[in-house]
């Protein structure tokens, strides 16, 4: 599993996705306004993380909770 390494890139992923969120509305693949639910709803994510970040760990049950928050916004 991967995971040990993905909690050590959680903030590059998160830009990543973000940039990516961008590129895909300026292609208009997906809407400006879509792009930018994408992109509250992971800078939520992101803030959420820092603020436990001496107490954040990825574990498979946090990868879950994080799809069904982004599928909600």
């Amino acid at each position: 599993s991967s995971i040990s390494f993905d909690s050590r890139m959680y903030k590059q992923d998160i830009e990543g996705s973000m940039v990516h969120s961008a590129m895909l509305a300026k292609q208009g693949i997906i809407s400006s306004e879509d792009s930018l639910k994408i992109n509250d709803g992971l800078a939520d994510i992101l803030d959420d993380i820092n603020l436990q970040e001496n107490n954040f760990t990825l574990t498979n049950s946090f990868s879950i909770s994080l799809i069904f928050k982004l599928n909600a916004t």
